[in-house]
């Protein structure tokens, strides 16, 4: 009889376990929680909603074992877009648009639908591009950089060069002649040993302008000899002039106007970006660069900010380069002339 009770409990206890191991097996996993990631595509300068964006989303990081399949949107009328079923997580949102820059965004996926609106910058195209370091007219010279340029005229071009000579930086001062269409030649040069050989910027009103660290260096147009030195209290990155004043950027995220002797500091504007760039007059319009951007702001007269662009040069093949590093600049016959000390490239300013 004890056996009995002892193989029935024994039988009892298997079935116990069967079920137990049958109701583990049918647990299941909680789902995975998703969001959604909407938001509208606006120009950076107007805020108009901008429509027909190619929007696209690719997971880089999920929180949860799960996978997110590289999804596509169309802005709609409204400049709307959205993502549905979007697991919390690391994300590269792009926005692409005719006329506009390529924009990638970082964005992290919270555990909550996420509005995320993005303001996209115009694209300004330049389809010339001019390499001095192999253009036969600056002759042998060993890696040439150029420190700032400006136009005199629609024939003559300034610039401020340094090159390696008898292993040592000699900078030079040297004039050169010509168009984007029938190429430079030499017309000048002088020379002169500064202590610190590297000029930064150059314009033109009455003498030339260029600058050191915190001073503005006067030189001579016929000798190409620095003959004054005016110390200021900004570090000085490119030069200007609309025949009234000298402007400069600084080094803190300013636009300084001096008088037209660069003795008096006349006004000071704040502009959105810390790490300027060139800077340049149309006759009409400022424009400026931002280093730490890449984006070429247009400016009026009073230096409130018209529009914002992204450079992209178009190369012979239809390739298309994001210029970058662009520390001078200056304008002529409708063209912006930028310049990242290895070569120059032309921009078109006609709004499209």
């Amino acid at each position: 009889m004890r056996r009995l009770n002892f193989f029935v409990g024994l039988l009892f206890f298997c079935l116990f376990l069967q079920c137990w191991k049958r109701q583990d097996h049918e647990i299941t996993k909680p789902a995975t929680p998703m969001y959604v990631l909407t938001g509208q595509t606006l120009d950076i300068d107007s805020h108009i909603k901008l429509k027909n964006c190619a929007v696209k989303l690719d997971a880089q990081s999920l929180v949860y074992d799960a996978s997110f399949p590289v999804s596509f949107d169309t802005s709609d009328t409204n400049g709307q877009y959205q993502f549905e079923h979007v697991i919390p997580g690391q994300y590269i949102l792009t926005v692409a648009r005719e006329a506009y820059d390529v924009l990638t965004v970082n964005v992290q996926i919270e555990h909550a639908d996420q509005q995320l609106d993005i303001q996209v910058p115009k694209v300004i195209l330049s389809s010339h591009r001019y390499d001095y370091n192999h253009n036969k007219s600056f002759g042998t010279l060993a890696a040439p950089r150029l420190y700032g340029i400006h136009w005199l005229n629609s024939n003559t071009l300034a610039g401020n060069w340094v090159w390696q000579e008898f292993a040592d930086d000699i900078p030079r001062w040297r004039v050169i002649s010509g168009n984007f269409n029938s190429g430079f030649n030499i017309v000048g040069e002088h020379s002169f040993s500064p202590e610190n050989p590297t000029l930064n910027g150059l314009t033109y009103i009455y003498n030339y302008y260029s600058s050191r660290g915190n001073r503005l260096l006067k030189i001579n147009p016929g000798t190409g000899k620095v003959f004054d030195e005016i110390k200021t209290d900004y570090t000085i990155a490119d030069l200007t002039t609309d025949q009234k004043s000298i402007w400069v950027t600084v080094s803190d995220g300013k636009i300084v106007q001096f008088n037209n002797a660069g003795t008096n500091v006349l006004n000071v504007y704040d502009v959105p970006y810390e790490n300027p760039g060139g800077l340049a007059w149309n006759g009409d319009v400022f424009w400026s660069y931002s280093l730490s951007e890449n984006l070429l702001y247009k400016h009026t007269a009073s230096m409130e900010i018209e529009k914002t662009f992204r450079p992209i040069y178009v190369d012979n093949s239809g390739a298309n380069y994001q210029l970058s590093d662009i520390k001078y600049m200056t304008f002529n016959d409708g063209y912006l002339w930028l310049n990242d000390t290895n070569a120059i490239y032309t921009v078109l300013t006609t709004d499209k």
